[in-house]
Protein backbone atom coordinates (compact mmCIF):
# COMPACT_ATOMS: atom_id res chain seq x y z
CA UNK A 1 0.00 0.00 0.00
CA UNK A 2 1.39 3.40 -0.99
CA UNK A 3 2.11 6.00 1.68
CA UNK A 4 -0.46 8.38 0.20
CA UNK A 5 -3.18 5.76 0.50
CA UNK A 6 -2.27 5.12 4.13
CA UNK A 7 -2.36 8.83 4.91
CA UNK A 8 -5.72 9.19 3.12
CA UNK A 9 -7.24 6.48 5.32
CA UNK A 10 -5.90 8.06 8.52
CA UNK A 11 -6.99 11.54 7.40
CA UNK A 12 -10.50 10.27 6.59
CA UNK A 13 -10.79 8.82 10.10
CA UNK A 14 -9.69 12.07 11.78
CA UNK A 15 -11.90 14.21 9.51
CA UNK A 16 -15.00 12.12 10.11
CA UNK A 17 -14.68 11.21 13.76
CA UNK A 18 -12.72 14.08 15.33
CA UNK A 19 -12.87 17.28 13.31
CA UNK A 20 -16.48 16.96 12.11
CA UNK A 21 -17.84 16.40 15.65
CA UNK A 22 -15.75 19.35 16.89
CA UNK A 23 -17.17 21.57 14.13
CA UNK A 24 -20.70 20.46 15.06
CA UNK A 25 -19.90 21.11 18.74
CA UNK A 26 -18.89 24.66 17.82
CA UNK A 27 -22.15 25.10 15.91
CA UNK A 28 -24.13 23.75 18.87
CA UNK A 29 -22.39 26.13 21.27
CA UNK A 30 -22.71 29.12 18.95
CA UNK A 31 -26.44 28.46 18.52
CA UNK A 32 -26.77 28.39 22.32
CA UNK A 33 -24.87 31.68 22.64
CA UNK A 34 -26.98 33.34 19.91
CA UNK A 35 -30.17 32.23 21.66
CA UNK A 36 -28.85 33.51 24.99
CA UNK A 37 -27.54 36.86 23.75
CA UNK A 38 -30.05 37.72 21.02
CA UNK A 39 -33.21 35.61 20.97
CA UNK A 40 -33.70 35.73 24.75
CA UNK A 41 -33.09 39.49 24.73
CA UNK A 42 -35.76 40.48 22.19
CA UNK A 43 -39.41 39.72 22.77
CA UNK A 44 -39.97 39.36 19.02
CA UNK A 45 -38.27 36.44 17.32
CA UNK A 46 -38.55 38.26 14.00
CA UNK A 47 -36.60 41.22 15.40
CA UNK A 48 -34.01 38.86 16.86
CA UNK A 49 -33.64 37.11 13.49
CA UNK A 50 -33.15 40.42 11.68
CA UNK A 51 -30.53 41.59 14.20
CA UNK A 52 -28.70 38.26 13.87
CA UNK A 53 -28.82 38.48 10.08
CA UNK A 54 -27.50 42.04 10.04
CA UNK A 55 -24.55 41.13 12.25
CA UNK A 56 -23.65 38.02 10.25
CA UNK A 57 -24.00 39.63 6.83
CA UNK A 58 -22.15 42.78 7.94
CA UNK A 59 -19.08 40.81 9.08
CA UNK A 60 -19.15 38.70 5.90
CA UNK A 61 -19.38 41.88 3.80
CA UNK A 62 -16.48 43.53 5.63
CA UNK A 63 -14.09 40.59 5.27
CA UNK A 64 -15.01 40.25 1.58
CA UNK A 65 -15.10 43.89 0.49
CA UNK A 66 -12.04 44.99 2.49
CA UNK A 67 -10.02 41.79 2.17
CA UNK A 68 -6.98 43.59 0.71
CA UNK A 69 -6.98 46.09 3.57
CA UNK A 70 -7.25 43.25 6.12
CA UNK A 71 -4.34 41.47 4.47
CA UNK A 72 -2.19 44.58 4.65
CA UNK A 73 -3.26 45.41 8.20
CA UNK A 74 -2.49 41.91 9.47
CA UNK A 75 0.99 41.93 7.94
CA UNK A 76 2.31 44.27 10.64
CA UNK A 77 0.75 42.33 13.52
CA UNK A 78 1.01 38.87 15.02
CA UNK A 79 -0.33 36.64 12.25
CA UNK A 80 -1.17 33.69 14.47
CA UNK A 81 -3.42 35.70 16.78
CA UNK A 82 -5.00 37.84 14.04
CA UNK A 83 -5.69 34.87 11.76
CA UNK A 84 -7.40 32.81 14.46
CA UNK A 85 -9.48 35.76 15.62
CA UNK A 86 -10.45 36.32 11.97
CA UNK A 87 -11.59 32.70 11.67
CA UNK A 88 -13.45 32.91 14.98
CA UNK A 89 -15.32 36.10 14.10
CA UNK A 90 -16.16 34.96 10.57
CA UNK A 91 -17.31 31.53 11.77
CA UNK A 92 -19.64 33.21 14.27
CA UNK A 93 -20.92 35.50 11.51
CA UNK A 94 -21.56 32.53 9.20
CA UNK A 95 -23.56 30.77 11.89
CA UNK A 96 -25.49 33.97 12.70
CA UNK A 97 -26.38 34.28 9.00
CA UNK A 98 -27.47 30.63 8.90
CA UNK A 99 -29.44 30.93 12.16
CA UNK A 100 -31.25 34.01 10.88
CA UNK A 101 -32.15 32.37 7.57
CA UNK A 102 -33.48 29.36 9.48
CA UNK A 103 -35.61 31.50 11.78
CA UNK A 104 -36.96 33.66 8.95
CA UNK A 105 -37.85 30.58 6.92
CA UNK A 106 -39.63 29.05 9.92
CA UNK A 107 -41.51 32.33 10.48
CA UNK A 108 -42.58 32.36 6.83
CA UNK A 109 -43.50 28.68 6.57
CA UNK A 110 -45.13 28.43 10.00
CA UNK A 111 -45.52 25.39 12.22
CA UNK A 112 -45.85 21.97 10.69
CA UNK A 113 -43.95 22.78 7.51
CA UNK A 114 -45.00 20.34 4.82
CA UNK A 115 -42.48 17.98 3.23
CA UNK A 116 -43.33 19.26 -0.25
CA UNK A 117 -42.68 22.88 0.82
CA UNK A 118 -39.26 22.00 2.17
CA UNK A 119 -38.37 19.95 -0.89
CA UNK A 120 -39.52 22.66 -3.28
CA UNK A 121 -37.58 25.31 -1.35
CA UNK A 122 -34.42 23.18 -1.27
CA UNK A 123 -34.57 22.56 -5.01
CA UNK A 124 -35.47 26.18 -5.80
CA UNK A 125 -32.46 27.40 -3.81
CA UNK A 126 -30.02 25.06 -5.54
CA UNK A 127 -31.48 25.76 -8.98
CA UNK A 128 -31.02 29.50 -8.46
CA UNK A 129 -27.44 28.88 -7.32
CA UNK A 130 -26.83 26.77 -10.41
CA UNK A 131 -28.33 29.51 -12.58
CA UNK A 132 -25.92 31.99 -10.98
CA UNK A 133 -23.04 29.50 -11.47
CA UNK A 134 -22.57 29.38 -7.70
CA UNK A 135 -23.41 25.73 -6.95
CA UNK A 136 -19.85 24.88 -5.92
CA UNK A 137 -20.15 26.85 -2.69
CA UNK A 138 -22.44 24.57 -0.68
CA UNK A 139 -20.24 21.74 0.60
CA UNK A 140 -18.35 21.46 3.89
CA UNK A 141 -16.40 19.14 6.21
CA UNK A 142 -15.98 16.12 6.15
CA UNK A 143 -16.03 16.22 2.33
CA UNK A 144 -13.64 19.19 2.35
CA UNK A 145 -11.38 20.52 5.10
CA UNK A 146 -9.18 23.58 5.37
CA UNK A 147 -5.80 23.33 7.09
CA UNK A 148 -4.59 26.51 8.82
CA UNK A 149 -1.21 26.84 7.15
CA UNK A 150 -1.76 28.97 4.06
CA UNK A 151 -0.69 32.43 5.23
CA UNK A 152 -0.78 33.94 1.73
CA UNK A 153 -4.41 33.10 1.06
CA UNK A 154 -5.77 33.42 4.57
CA UNK A 155 -7.72 36.64 3.99
CA UNK A 156 -8.68 35.86 0.40
CA UNK A 157 -12.46 35.92 -0.14
CA UNK A 158 -13.11 35.96 -3.90
CA UNK A 159 -16.36 37.47 -5.10
CA UNK A 160 -18.55 35.29 -7.29
CA UNK A 161 -17.99 37.08 -10.59
CA UNK A 162 -14.44 38.15 -9.70
CA UNK A 163 -14.68 41.84 -10.49
CA UNK A 164 -11.53 43.66 -9.35
CA UNK A 165 -11.57 46.34 -6.65
CA UNK A 166 -10.35 48.78 -9.31
CA UNK A 167 -13.94 48.77 -10.66
CA UNK A 168 -15.62 49.93 -7.42
CA UNK A 169 -19.29 49.84 -8.49
CA UNK A 170 -19.15 46.36 -10.01
CA UNK A 171 -16.98 45.13 -7.13
CA UNK A 172 -19.54 46.41 -4.61
CA UNK A 173 -22.45 44.75 -6.44
CA UNK A 174 -20.45 41.54 -6.79
CA UNK A 175 -19.70 41.56 -3.07
CA UNK A 176 -23.36 42.12 -2.20
CA UNK A 177 -24.42 39.25 -4.48
CA UNK A 178 -21.82 36.98 -2.89
CA UNK A 179 -22.80 37.81 0.68
CA UNK A 180 -26.54 38.43 0.48
CA UNK A 181 -27.57 36.00 -2.27
CA UNK A 182 -25.07 33.13 -2.41
CA UNK A 183 -24.58 32.97 1.37
CA UNK A 184 -28.35 33.08 1.93
CA UNK A 185 -29.38 30.53 -0.69
CA UNK A 186 -26.69 28.08 0.44
CA UNK A 187 -27.97 27.94 4.04
CA UNK A 188 -31.56 27.86 2.80
CA UNK A 189 -30.75 24.76 0.74
CA UNK A 190 -29.07 23.11 3.74
CA UNK A 191 -31.90 23.99 6.13
CA UNK A 192 -34.75 22.79 3.95
CA UNK A 193 -33.00 19.64 2.70
CA UNK A 194 -32.23 18.90 6.34
CA UNK A 195 -35.95 19.25 7.12
CA UNK A 196 -36.69 16.80 4.29
CA UNK A 197 -34.34 14.28 5.89
CA UNK A 198 -35.93 14.97 9.30
CA UNK A 199 -39.36 14.14 7.89
CA UNK A 200 -38.31 11.02 5.96
CA UNK A 201 -35.71 9.27 8.13
CA UNK A 202 -37.68 7.72 11.01
CA UNK A 203 -39.08 10.97 12.43
CA UNK A 204 -40.79 9.10 15.29
CA UNK A 205 -37.63 7.30 16.43
CA UNK A 206 -34.88 9.72 17.48
CA UNK A 207 -32.16 7.12 18.06
CA UNK A 208 -32.80 5.29 14.79
CA UNK A 209 -32.97 8.56 12.85
CA UNK A 210 -29.65 9.65 14.34
CA UNK A 211 -27.95 6.33 13.58
CA UNK A 212 -29.26 6.06 10.02
CA UNK A 213 -28.32 9.68 9.30
CA UNK A 214 -24.75 9.14 10.54
CA UNK A 215 -24.25 5.85 8.71
CA UNK A 216 -25.86 7.00 5.45
CA UNK A 217 -24.10 10.34 5.59
CA UNK A 218 -20.62 8.94 6.16
CA UNK A 219 -21.13 6.27 3.49
CA UNK A 220 -22.28 8.92 1.01
CA UNK A 221 -19.31 11.16 1.77
CA UNK A 222 -16.99 8.16 1.38
CA UNK A 223 -18.59 7.18 -1.93
CA UNK A 224 -18.27 10.67 -3.43
CA UNK A 225 -14.72 10.97 -2.07
CA UNK A 226 -13.75 7.79 -3.94
CA UNK A 227 -15.56 9.09 -7.02
CA UNK A 228 -13.77 12.44 -6.99
CA UNK A 229 -10.75 11.49 -9.12
CA UNK A 230 -12.95 9.99 -11.84
CA UNK A 231 -15.17 13.06 -11.93
CA UNK A 232 -12.07 15.25 -11.97
CA UNK A 233 -10.78 13.40 -15.05
CA UNK A 234 -14.16 13.80 -16.74
CA UNK A 235 -14.14 17.50 -15.91
CA UNK A 236 -10.72 17.84 -17.54
CA UNK A 237 -12.01 16.03 -20.62
CA UNK A 238 -14.88 18.54 -20.95
CA UNK A 239 -12.82 21.67 -20.25
CA UNK A 240 -13.78 23.04 -23.67
CA UNK A 241 -17.46 22.12 -23.31
CA UNK A 242 -18.40 24.48 -20.51
CA UNK A 243 -22.10 23.50 -20.23
CA UNK A 244 -21.32 19.78 -19.80
CA UNK A 245 -18.46 20.58 -17.43
CA UNK A 246 -20.67 22.75 -15.18
CA UNK A 247 -23.50 20.20 -15.17
CA UNK A 248 -21.11 17.39 -14.25
CA UNK A 249 -19.45 19.35 -11.46
CA UNK A 250 -22.72 20.71 -10.04
CA UNK A 251 -24.38 17.29 -9.88
CA UNK A 252 -21.32 15.78 -8.22
CA UNK A 253 -21.14 18.54 -5.59
CA UNK A 254 -24.91 18.36 -5.02
CA UNK A 255 -24.71 14.63 -4.28
CA UNK A 256 -21.66 14.99 -2.05
CA UNK A 257 -23.29 17.82 -0.12
CA UNK A 258 -26.45 15.79 0.47
CA UNK A 259 -24.18 13.26 2.19
CA UNK A 260 -22.56 16.05 4.21
CA UNK A 261 -25.97 17.36 5.31
CA UNK A 262 -26.98 13.86 6.40
CA UNK A 263 -23.73 13.53 8.33
CA UNK A 264 -24.26 16.89 10.04
CA UNK A 265 -27.83 15.89 10.90
CA UNK A 266 -26.77 12.64 12.56
CA UNK A 267 -23.65 13.96 14.31
CA UNK A 268 -25.50 17.12 15.33
CA UNK A 269 -28.22 15.02 16.97
CA UNK A 270 -25.52 13.07 18.84
CA UNK A 271 -23.76 16.25 19.99
CA UNK A 272 -27.04 17.76 21.18
CA UNK A 273 -27.93 14.58 23.06
CA UNK A 274 -24.55 14.47 24.84
CA UNK A 275 -24.82 18.15 25.77
CA UNK A 276 -28.26 17.60 27.29
CA UNK A 277 -27.21 14.45 29.13
CA UNK A 278 -24.01 15.97 30.55
CA UNK A 279 -24.70 19.68 31.12
CA UNK A 280 -22.14 22.03 32.66
CA UNK A 281 -23.26 24.45 35.37
CA UNK A 282 -21.71 27.45 37.06
CA UNK A 283 -23.82 27.72 40.14
CA UNK A 284 -27.39 27.46 38.86
CA UNK A 285 -26.51 28.69 35.37
CA UNK A 286 -26.27 26.21 32.48
CA UNK A 287 -23.10 27.16 30.57
CA UNK A 288 -22.89 24.04 28.42
CA UNK A 289 -23.28 26.01 25.20
CA UNK A 290 -20.62 28.57 26.16
CA UNK A 291 -18.12 25.82 27.00
CA UNK A 292 -18.95 23.94 23.80
CA UNK A 293 -18.46 27.15 21.80
CA UNK A 294 -15.07 28.04 23.30
CA UNK A 295 -13.50 24.62 23.87
CA UNK A 296 -14.31 23.35 20.37
CA UNK A 297 -12.78 26.43 18.75
CA UNK A 298 -9.61 26.16 20.85
CA UNK A 299 -9.24 22.47 19.95
CA UNK A 300 -9.80 23.11 16.24
CA UNK A 301 -7.25 25.94 16.35
CA UNK A 302 -4.70 23.76 18.15
CA UNK A 303 -5.24 21.10 15.47
CA UNK A 304 -4.79 23.75 12.75
CA UNK A 305 -8.24 23.20 11.21
CA UNK A 306 -10.18 26.26 12.43
CA UNK A 307 -10.52 27.28 8.77
CA UNK A 308 -12.94 24.38 8.31
CA UNK A 309 -15.47 26.41 10.31
CA UNK A 310 -15.39 29.30 7.86
CA UNK A 311 -17.32 30.04 4.70
CA UNK A 312 -16.11 33.06 2.76
CA UNK A 313 -16.24 34.38 -0.77
CA UNK A 314 -17.56 32.28 -3.64
CA UNK A 315 -16.18 30.35 -6.59
CA UNK A 316 -17.94 30.44 -9.94
CA UNK A 317 -18.94 27.07 -11.41
CA UNK A 318 -16.86 25.99 -14.37
CA UNK A 319 -14.27 28.74 -13.91
CA UNK A 320 -11.48 26.37 -12.85
CA UNK A 321 -9.59 24.32 -15.41
CA UNK A 322 -7.89 20.94 -14.92
CA UNK A 323 -10.71 19.58 -12.79
CA UNK A 324 -10.07 21.99 -9.91
CA UNK A 325 -13.81 22.66 -9.65
CA UNK A 326 -14.33 19.23 -8.06
CA UNK A 327 -10.95 18.94 -6.36
CA UNK A 328 -11.80 19.23 -2.65
CA UNK A 329 -8.94 18.52 -0.27
CA UNK A 330 -9.40 16.18 2.67
CA UNK A 331 -5.69 16.04 3.48
CA UNK A 332 -4.68 16.67 7.07
CA UNK A 333 -1.57 14.69 8.03
CA UNK A 334 -0.93 14.27 4.31
CA UNK A 335 -0.74 18.05 4.05
CA UNK A 336 2.02 18.30 6.65
CA UNK A 337 3.95 15.26 5.36
CA UNK A 338 3.58 15.92 1.64
CA UNK A 339 7.35 15.81 0.97
CA UNK A 340 7.75 12.52 2.85
CA UNK A 341 4.81 10.96 1.00
CA UNK A 342 6.14 12.00 -2.37
CA UNK A 343 9.64 10.65 -1.68
CA UNK A 344 8.28 7.41 -0.23
CA UNK A 345 5.98 6.74 -3.17
CA UNK A 346 8.75 7.57 -5.64
CA UNK A 347 11.02 5.04 -3.92
CA UNK A 348 8.31 2.37 -4.14
CA UNK A 349 7.81 3.14 -7.84
CA UNK A 350 11.57 2.96 -8.50
CA UNK A 351 11.80 -0.40 -6.69
CA UNK A 352 9.01 -1.84 -8.85
CA UNK A 353 10.77 -0.67 -12.01
CA UNK A 354 14.05 -2.37 -11.03
CA UNK A 355 12.43 -5.74 -10.38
Amino acid sequence: MKSRTKFCIVDAFFNCFLFTPLVLLFWYGTYAVIDLVVFDFFSSRLTAAIVTLVFGAAVEFIVTYWQDALRGWSASRGFLLVSRFYNYLLACANICHYRAVEELYNQWAGDGIELTTNLQTAMTAILILWGMRAGRNITAIPFAITVDTDADGWFSAPTLYQYPASRPFFYLVDTLITVLVVWTLGPLHWITLGYVFDATLFPDNFTLSMAVSCITGYLSVGFFSLLQDRVKNLSIRYDKSIAVKILLEDLFIFGATAGVILTWKGVGMAVGTLAREFPVYHGAVDVTGVYAHLVSFVLLSVCYVSGSLVGKGADMDGSNAEGVGVDFSRAYFAHFFEDYIRRSDEEVSDQKKTR
